[in-house]
């Protein structure tokens, strides 16, 4: 149509791009073009589309979730291959054009706005249903014999063989493709059986390594107990994302989002995060938490009063001052890394105080001498130690020998003569 040259020719284009610090979008745009990753949150975290945009395109790398839009956006251009579902995309009510390349989950009339008019689609897996309103449908290939939606009027594709309605006006398609005009017929649209349908089983979901789509909210089952995520992952969550009834979550390397008391279950027991992981915790964590692991760099925790007051098992990295910080309620410490310190960080196990009974230590720190081991400790993962032929205190009832350890036993434990030994010195 004349008006989309007029758009063109008349447009104030802008290029969005955190990563290169062009985060500010003019009031008076028009073409916004989106060359980042990151979700879309409209008026959240910073982000501010002015309703001048009338057009938005997303780069080949975006595959995130938009959580919000200004209303005033009526077409919309995927560029790559968007890999989440539909209902992952909060659509602008005014949309009439949608162009996305090779899309390979259902569509489903709910997942477009009503008003949609043209529709445009590279490679598709099914079609099953689409708005009312949609009348231009475009696409090169389908895997599956599906039919061609009924209010369709006019229709590009590229296909070997297709049905098509008689209710089509207008149809264009490269030459000598075998087309067959079948009279509409109604069929069933095949339901699925959610998550929630095995009510009296208890589910643990483990996503696979390359999982990294939007969880739409409320779509996962309420029996779910535990989820764990791949390495992969990394879409931001929202409230009722992950069910209430949620114990245990599992979050991978590279996972990077925001989470708070409204996202997280109220019945979280244990709470796992990885390396990638650099949002503040701090008041953010449901009072229900008894297990915290951080395999994260140096926590936003600064004393014990922020953590969860019901904590019982807290993992994180080793460094300077983080005794300092350890809640009372911890009994069970681990250290399952170090941060940017010497080789080996020379780790004061003398000062670990008395509430701590098991104590795990990594390979990178050290301490001075296995016989300064406070009493109160009853289980120990070593590390090496710096003063050589000293024993761990027979008050240890539990011992996991360090990775290159490889002396004799005797060494490194009491024996029967040795406590003999230090009976009669007593007296």
């Amino acid at each position: 149509p004349s008006f989309i040259s007029s758009r063109l020719v008349n447009g104030v284009f802008y290029i969005y791009s955190k990563s290169n610090n062009r985060i500010t979008i003019p009031s008076n745009t028009t073409h916004l073009f989106w060359l980042d990753d990151q979700y879309i949150d409209n008026d959240g975290d910073g982000i501010n589309i002015p309703p001048s945009v009338h057009t938005l395109v997303l780069d080949k790398i975006f595959n995130s979730a938009i959580l919000s839009l200004p209303p005033t956006i009526t077409q919309m251009i995927f560029q790559g291959g968007f890999s989440q579902p539909l209902a992952s995309i909060s659509f602008p009510p005014a949309l009439k054009y949608l162009n996305m390349c090779p899309f390979y989950n259902d569509i489903q009339e709910q997942d477009l706005p009503n008003g949609l008019r043209h529709l445009s689609i590279g490679d598709t897996r099914n079609i099953k249903s689409l708005p009312q309103s949609v009348l231009h449908l475009q696409f090169r290939s389908r895997f599956r014999d599906c039919p061609i939606p009924l209010q369709i009027k006019h229709l590009k594709f590229q296909r070997s063989e297709i049905l098509l309605p008689t209710t089509i006006k207008s149809f264009q398609t490269i030459p000598y493709r075998k087309i067959t005009f079948k009279e509409p017929t109604d069929s069933r649209l095949e339901k699925s059986s959610p998550l929630s349908s095995f009510n009296s089983t208890s589910i643990h979901l483990y996503s696979d390594y390359d999982f990294n789509s939007f969880i739409v909210p409320h779509t996962l089952g309420n029996n779910i107990k535990s989820i764990t995520f791949g390495d992969s992952f990394n879409q931001v969550l929202i409230k009722g994302a992950i069910p209430n009834i949620v114990e245990k979550l599992v979050f991978g390397d590279v996972f990077n989002h925001k989470l708070n008391k409204s996202i997280l279950p109220k019945s979280l027991l244990t709470l796992v995060l990885g390396r990638n992981f650099n949002q503040d915790l701090n008041d953010n964590l449901p009072s229900s938490l008894t297990e915290l692991m951080l395999n994260t760099a140096k926590p936003s925790f600064t004393s014990s009063s922020q953590f969860p007051p019901n904590l019982k098992k807290l993992a994180l990295p080793c460094y300077d001052g983080v005794l300092d910080i350890i809640p009372t309620t911890i009994n069970h410490l681990e250290f399952n890394r170090n941060i940017s310190q010497p080789k080996h960080i020379i780790f004061p196990i003398e000062l670990v105080p008395p509430h701590i009974t098991t104590l795990v230590l990594n390979d990178g720190v050290r301490i001075q001498s296995y016989d300064i081991i406070p009493a109160s400790i009853t289980s120990i993962t070593l590390c090496n130690s710096n003063t050589p032929y000293t024993r761990i205190p027979c008050t240890v009832e539990s011992v996991v020998l360090p990775k290159s350890f490889n002396q004799p036993l005797d060494t490194i434990l009491q024996t029967v003569d040795d406590h003999d030994d230090i009976v009669d010195g007593d007296q």
